[in-house]
This record gives structure tokens, sequence and C-alpha cells, in this order.
């Protein structure tokens, strides 16, 4: 019986050795060091506390139905900086009840408009979260009647909203965007 293992263990032995290498080679291959992938949509920018940023994604809809001329944009940027390591982005709301008048002025009664703007900053323990509302400034948009491209640019000067009250100091946030739009 003894010989038999022998045989068996020694035509086994060739298959092993084969089925080792192969698992050291494919086991322990050298990959390249991870790059976090950078999004932007390509779709404008917006400029925060004097630094401009490439916008991440902008978007809208309609958000009065029958109202094909209403907008409700959003845009998001990534406002990160150096040394922060939780998420720091802007998300900026433009609703606006009709495109059709090109330059529209914060605070002009004839047109219904509504900006705000979300600041979300985890590396901020008291205050993760921070409302702005448009107090001044001018959103300027070309609208796309028949549909297509529609670019939106927009001058604002913001102030902190807490408790239903304006707090701190104005911040300037300009930038533009471009959306697709379809009927």
């Amino acid at each position: 019986m003894n010989k038999f293992y022998n045989r068996v263990a020694f035509r086994a032995l060739p298959f092993l050795a084969i089925l080792g290498v192969s698992a050291l080679f494919s086991g322990c291959k050298k990959t390249p060091d991870y790059v976090n992938p950078v999004y932007s949509c390509g779709c404008g920018a917006m400029s925060w506390v004097g630094t401009q940023y490439p916008l991440l994604d902008a978007n809208y809809i309609i958000p009065i139905e029958g109202e094909a001329l209403s907008r409700r944009y959003y845009c998001s940027a990534d406002v990160q900086i150096e040394g922060e390591t939780g998420t720091h982005n802007v998300n900026l709301i433009i609703e606006i009840s009709d495109v059709s008048e090109s330059v529209i002025y914060v605070g002009d009664d004839e047109v219904e408009m509504e900006i705000v703007a979300h600041e979300v900053n985890e590396n901020d323990p008291i205050l993760p979260v921070r409302t702005y509302v448009a107090t001044d400034g001018v959103v300027q948009i070309s609208p796309a009647l028949l549909g297509g491209n529609e670019p939106v640019s927009f001058n604002l000067i913001v102030r902190e909203l807490y408790d239903g009250d304006l707090v701190g100091f104005e911040k300037a946030l300009t930038g533009n965007l471009n959306v697709l739009v379809s009927y």
C-alpha cells in the first residue's frame, strides 16, 4: 500500500508545483497606485469666498407644471481646502418663474425668484450645514426657448440664514453654468 501512495504522490508532485508557481505569480501582482478620480461636468464654474471652483454637476427641472419657461437650476462645487478631510461643497439652487426675462435682479418684484445656497462642511463640528440666501445681485439667462444649450451666469451677494434671521457678513457668489434643455 505504501508503494501506491508513493506513486500517486510522485505523479501529483509536478501538478502541485505548477499550481503553486501559478498562484505565486497571479497572487502577487503590482498594481498602479490609486488615484482618486476628479469629478467635473465641464458645465461651468463657481467662485466662493474669492476662489473659483469647477462645477461637479449642473441640472435643471421645470418646477411649475404647464409653465415651460419656469426653471429650477441646481449646481454643486467641491470647495474643499487643503487640510480638510471631510466633504466640503457648496450647492446652489436658483428658481425662476419665467426665464424669458434674460436679466433678472434679486429683489425685483416682477419675476418670482428664489436663490438658496447650502454649504455642506463635514469639517465644521459646530455647523456642518449652513444656509445662505441672496440679498443682492443679478442672474443672466440665455433661454433655450426651443430646447438646447441654456447658459446661465450669476453674480450674487449672499448672507447666512440662521433661525430665520440674516447673520454674518456678506459673501460673493459668482459663476456660470450650462444645462441642456429638452421639452
